[in-house]
């Protein structure tokens, strides 16, 4: 690998030259050349701290196990010196024992085996083998053993060799592949479950792979030790531009979000840059979500931007890391984009200046984008909710928490807004319904709002609204509600979250809406004292806003009560009617005092939309303003 200086300088000069001319770019301006030019020259002098790089050298790309691992073996079958070989898994499959019968013969044929095998992701690779090796004399590195204080750890547990590299003589190979069994078809002993992309490299760059290896020797602690391999002559003039990165750990971590918000805000948002996001729709755990849940909060801001173009890989779990910039500059390698990649792994990826090789690093992404979906903000829901959805049958608010039915009347609501297919399957409603008369207090008829949790006139609307949502009302689940929202009603008239206890707006809300949803809101509540306490929250000042008790300001989040009160009972009892227009109740004040508070357009088209003739004339006003 060069140095920086001017023999550096001279191989960047021809790298970007070669990528920006006349030949390859017809439709460019001179000036435009120059630009681009200068712009990837700065880029590539900027990495040269990151790895060693040369020129001269052959990349060929190589899609998926059926492909790369008849090639490897054959360069290992093939290895008169050296075979080196670094694996962050290695399992104890069918293919894997190809490859360990390979480095047997390559041993018994006089050439140097190395092999380092990460201590987590190498837990699979069979005891028998690592002794078989190790009889004959090969060295077996297991990096970063996992049992403190039994064994030689040299960091904590999150510190692994994310590596998977090859080097059999002067031909080397980098990329995604791990050996096992996920990684390749049936017809290498594999199920296939796994989409990666490796390279097979030979030229100078080979060297610089092997100098990585070297550096992981001394990273573990071991007491192997090899010296740097003869230089590797050139394959072809002038042949490609590669850079071998290794772990590009930076001493100020922006994290992944901030890298996402960099990303999100210059290159798409603010420079309109075309942007093309491919990211996997099937989990590396299944059938446990896995990586979904991260990495739908993460590419989720993504969706639905004019310049960014995000898709779905679900046929098999994308484990390929690859990227390509401008049409001649690429990625490919071990690093995934999280933390671990950047601040704790051992990683090691290339980067290639050359438009063939960028052709097809982008012809197998649009392959693999068109094979795929382009996920919707409905998709994401939909992803998440799934994530949230307990054993118990309820929704947590968040993965792995505890169900409780606020959650849970939450996720419901949204799946049902959302509406497709998707997203009725990720409701379970037979254990739904399980959750639902599990939270059944029985010796009150209210609901618990979780395990163990208070019974209050929250339980009663969530639960009751989930089972009318998903068509789960039996009389089992609606025995001693009613019962339950008269005890909870107050001498003044309006509704308490628990009986006996200070009446509030909310609580309206949840009793009046819960007993209306039952059909039984003459039975449960004494209609005209909840009017009249309805009446004497609403304030002439602040926007004729509700309070949700004497104390408080005008609340938005009351005024659905008075609108149940105000058109839903109404209609059935005229003397409640009769007790809201002696009150001078302003009955077209909630809904302005709403549209002071939320989105103007939004509830401006709402109320053109509804019956009521008072409502529509609030939202013409509106519009003249």
């Amino acid at each position: 690998g060069r140095s920086c200086g001017p023999e550096a300088a001279r191989e960047v000069v021809q790298a970007v030259c070669r990528a920006y001319n006349k030949n390859v770019c017809p439709d460019y301006t001179d000036d435009e050349i120059i630009t681009a030019r200068e712009k990837w020259a700065e880029i590539l002098h900027t990495m040269h701290r990151h790895g060693k790089f040369s020129t001269g050298n052959d990349v060929q790309i190589l899609e998926g196990g059926d492909v790369c691992f008849p090639i490897m073996l054959d360069a290992i079958d093939s290895a008169k010196d050296r075979v080196w070989m670094e694996s962050y898994i290695f399992d104890g499959s069918a293919v894997a024992e190809k490859f360990y019968q390979a480095l047997i013969r390559a041993k018994q044929r006089g050439v140097d085996v190395i092999l380092i095998l990460d201590a987590c992701g190498g837990s699979a690779f069979r005891k028998e083998w690592l002794e078989g090796l190790r009889s004959i004399g090969v060295p077996v590195v297991v990096f970063n053993p996992m049992l403190p204080f039994l064994t030689d750890t040299i960091g904590p547990p999150c510190f692994r060799d994310h590596r998977k590299i090859l080097v059999a003589d002067s031909i080397g190979f980098c990329g995604s592949m791990n050996i096992h069994q996920e990684t390749c078809s049936s017809k290498m002993g594999g199920d296939g479950h796994f989409y990666d992309v490796h390279s097979r490299m030979r030229g100078p760059c080979v060297k610089d792979l092997a100098d990585v290896i070297i550096s992981s020797l001394k990273e573990s602690g071991s007491d192997i030790t090899r010296e740097p391999i003869p230089d590797i002559p050139a394959v072809a003039e002038p042949g490609m531009y590669v850079q071998v990165l290794n772990s590009c750990v930076r001493r100020q971590d922006y994290g992944l979000q901030r890298s996402l918000q960099l990303l999100l805000k210059n290159t798409i948002t603010r420079r309109k840059v075309k942007t093309s996001l491919l990211v996997s729709g099937n989990s590396d755990f299944w059938p446990l979500p896995g990586d979904l849940m991260a990495q739908t909060h993460a590419v989720r801001q993504f969706v639905g931007l004019p310049e960014c173009e995000v898709s779905m890989y679900a046929t098999q779990h994308m484990h390929a890391k690859y990227s390509s910039f401008d049409g001649v500059y690429s990625f490919l390698g071990s690093n995934n984009f999280d933390r671990y990649s950047t601040r704790r792994n051992l990683e090691c990826s290339i980067g290639v200046m050359d438009r063939g090789f960028a052709e097809g690093i982008r012809s197998i992404h649009e392959d693999k984008k068109h094979k795929g979906f382009k996920p919707s903000l409905d998709d994401c829901v939909c992803s998440f909710l799934s994530a949230c959805h307990t054993p118990t049958g309820g929704f947590a608010g968040g993965p792995g928490q505890l169900s409780h039915l606020a959650c849970t009347y939450a996720a419901v609501a949204s799946l049902v807004i959302v509406g497709t297919e998707e997203a009725y399957r990720v409701v379970n409603r037979p254990a739904l319904y399980r959750f639902l008369i599990s939270m059944k207090d029985r010796s009150t008829g209210g609901f618990r709002v979780h395990e163990n949790g208070e019974t209050d006139m929250r339980g009663c609307y969530c639960a009751i609204a989930v089972a009318r949502m998903m068509k789960l009302l039996t009389p089992e689940l609606e025995e001693g509600v009613v019962g339950y929202i008269k005890r909870c009603q107050t001498w003044e008239g309006g509704l308490a979250g628990e009986p006996g206890l200070e009446a509030h707006g909310g609580y309206g809300f949840c009793g009046l809406a819960a007993a209306t949803m039952l059909g039984k809101a003459e039975e449960a509540l004494d209609l005209e004292r909840l009017a009249r306490w309805v009446c004497q929250r609403q304030f002439a000042f602040e926007g004729t806003g509700i309070c949700g008790r004497l104390i408080e300001r005008g609340q938005m989040k009351f005024s659905s009560s008075v609108d149940l009160v105000a058109e839903r009972v109404t209609q059935t009892r005229r003397k409640v009617y009769e007790v809201m227009n002696k009150s001078k109740f302003d009955c077209s004040g909630t809904p302005e005092y709403d549209m002071f508070l939320a989105d103007r357009e939004d509830m401006v088209q709402r109320l053109l939309d509804d019956s009521d003739a008072s409502k529509q004339r609030l939202a013409q006003q509106e519009l003249e303003r």
